[in-house]
């Protein structure tokens, strides 16, 4: 430890990091005379219509954000009441309806379906596959 204090004492507390007297007292006007002169601007560039409009498009797409991550919650949420009849008017006015009700509710297979657009005027090349180029899965066996 007394080692450190005699080298410390002959160096001295000294940095080395010194300016003239005064120095930074004329250190502005001195730093400004020795810049060169910039021309003046002719004219303040315009603003275009996108730097006018931007921060209105900006904040717009922040709402919109917000609110596509909002129906994504209530999405990921779920349906809070279910799937309730009330929650449907047009279903609940097209059940009331005795005319429709058979309809939708009872089910109707194929052939009643083919049968009713025959009678309304289609023809069996319209209804049904003609070409025999398809193949079936026994001819594509080896």
């Amino acid at each position: 430890m007394s080692d450190q204090n005699e080298i410390l004492d002959k160096i001295g507390r000294r940095d080395g990091m010194t300016v003239p007297e005064g120095y930074f007292e004329s250190f502005a006007t001195r730093m400004q005379a020795m810049l060169p002169d910039l021309p003046e601007a002719e004219h303040t560039p315009r603003k275009t219509f996108w730097l006018k409009v931007r921060p209105y498009v900006y904040l717009a797409a922040m709402f919109a954000g917000i609110y596509c991550m909002m129906e994504m919650f209530s999405i990921m949420r779920g349906n809070q009441n279910g799937l309730n009849i009330e929650s449907y008017p047009t279903l609940t006015a097209t059940l009331g309806n005795d005319t429709m009700e058979p309809e939708i509710i009872y089910d109707v297979d194929d052939y009643e379906i083919i049968e009713d657009m025959l009678n309304e005027g289609y023809s069996a090349d319209d209804l049904f596959v003609t070409d025999t180029t398809f193949e079936t899965p026994e001819t594509l066996l080896p």
